[in-house]
């Protein structure tokens, strides 16, 4: 899991070293800091994949992960990517002091949306797109994608997911597949999102975070006044609107859409219909005040 951290790391400094952002931020990159916690993350995350490795080599047999100890893995390991994520915050630019740094990365992972910084457009590109990417990697479930993409799918890797997610009713060949499938669909809102932005005169990189953080429902911006300012405008506003509502409906919701299951999307998906009448409701509420 900490792995991922550090593959995520990556993607975010070369996103924001290859996506332009007019003048509208700094661009310094801290390769010190951002060396120091992609060394630290991959180090321990190195080091953990081997032993647990080494150890299941060891022992010679599988043993099947329990619901308890499945919860406590998942606990432990949200825990752990936190403090990954948190240690750009604390040794890059602006070098904020760690409890600061822990409450960042916390947010991000779980889309919480609260942040520590106040000045955003002072801070450097590579710590905005961090901000965002950690929220767009957390809203579908780190650990789900660490099992999905670096591990093997195993009855225990099943009971992973379930502890995170309501993805665990259905049988090891077609859960890693429908995974991979909601992964997929995940990317593909954030693109068409981004985009869309984008065509709608945002910069490259104001597009791509607003994309990943919309879809991800977590609300991180690069600017100070967030939707309020330039150079969002009406549709613009709207459109990130509809991908946080598309983005907070479950969606296996879309993947038995697609496969045409009438009855069970009638039956299975109660709550996304409450979800969007009570969206629908307040909208006219607000409308016609």
């Amino acid at each position: 899991m900490i792995l991922m951290i550090g593959i995520a790391m990556v993607v975010s400094v070369s996103l924001s070293e290859i996506i332009p952002a007019g003048d509208l931020h700094e661009t310094g990159l801290d390769l010190k800091g951002w060396g120091v916690s992609l060394a630290i993350t991959t180090g321990i995350g190195t080091a953990l994949f081997i032993v647990g490795h080494v150890k299941g080599k060891r022992s010679g047999r599988s043993l099947a992960m329990r619901r308890r100890e499945a919860m406590a893995l998942v606990g432990a390991g949200w825990f752990a990517c936190s403090c990954a994520a948190a240690l750009p915050y604390f040794f890059c630019e602006p070098h904020v002091p760690l409890d600061y740094a822990f409450f960042e990365g916390v947010s991000g992972l779980t889309t919480t949306g609260s942040t520590i910084f106040v000045d955003l457009e002072s801070l450097p590109k590579s710590i905005l797109m961090w901000r965002s990417l950690t929220q767009w990697v957390g809203a579908m479930g780190i650990l789900a994608m660490f099992v999905v993409v670096l591990s093997g799918m195993t009855s225990s890797s099943k009971t992973l997911i379930g502890a995170e997610s309501s993805l665990s009713n259905t049988d090891l060949a077609s859960l890693q597949q429908t995974m991979r499938r909601i992964w997929l669909l995940y990317l593909g809102f954030t693109i068409i999102c981004g985009l869309g932005l984008w065509g709608m005169g945002l910069t490259p990189f104001q597009a791509v975070n607003h994309g990943l953080t919309a879809v991800a429902t977590g609300g991180f911006g690069t600017e100070n006044t967030s939707l309020a300012g330039e150079p969002f405008g009406t549709a613009s506003k709207i459109w990130i609107m509809v991908f946080m509502i598309l983005g907070a409906i479950s969606f296996p919701f879309y993947l038995t859409m697609m496969k045409r299951k009438w009855k069970d999307l009638r039956e299975k998906f109660e709550e996304v219909y409450w979800f969007l009448g009570i969206v629908g409701i307040a909208s006219l509420v607000l409308l016609i005040q």
